[in-house]
């Protein structure tokens, strides 16, 4: 009788774990920050424009943001933790960046657009709280594709891994590190 009622809550406890939501959003001061409650991590997803590397690196290392000024780029690991509905470039997907070849980006393993295909009309990342209208976000990183000359960038429209020329210009969130949420 004990055993079965150990699985009951067992079971019970599951079901509450599946159906728990991966983030919560933290209203600070009028700013919206998106908490994923998972990582730890916590993003801001409205800055207004888009900046290549350098702008980006500023724009994060100088924002004050909902009373905290430790915002920088999200490493790729970290963006890779928001992305949904892709495994391959989901953490531990088939994308790996170590080592990471443009060889990898023309055999399609960073990529789920060709198995969704041009119908699939919705975001590759949570759109409850990263919104509706998806594109490319940077994120820093080192790969040999790169040569010195790059950095990645998740196309969460078509679930879209690559490098981009540190010049070119993209949409950006800011991360940081902490629960610290008062």
């Amino acid at each position: 009788m004990m055993n079965k009622i150990a699985v009951v809550a067992i079971l019970l406890l599951s079901l509450v774990a599946v159906g728990e939501e991966k983030f919560k959003i933290l209203k600070k001061g009028g700013d919206k920050i998106i908490v994923d409650k998972t990582t730890k991590l916590m993003w801001t997803t409205d800055i207004e424009g888009k900046v290549d590397l350098l702008g980006a690196i500023d724009k994060c290392s100088t924002l004050t943001y909902g009373g905290f000024t430790d915002w920088r780029i999200p490493k790729l690991n970290e963006l890779r933790t928001i992305v949904e509905g892709c495994q391959k470039i989901e953490p531990n997907g088939a994308c790996q960046i170590v080592p990471f070849t443009s060889e990898m980006l023309s055999r399609g393993q960073c990529s789920c657009w060709e198995e969704k295909g041009e119908t699939y009309k919705k975001c590759f990342w949570n759109e409850k709280y990263f919104g509706k209208f998806c594109e490319p976000v940077v994120a820093i990183g080192t790969a040999d594709a790169c040569q010195g000359a790059c950095y990645f960038v998740i196309d969460f429209s078509t679930s879209g891994l690559g490098t981009s020329h540190y010049s070119n210009k993209y949409k950006l969130f800011c991360v940081r590190s902490g629960t610290d949420e008062k």
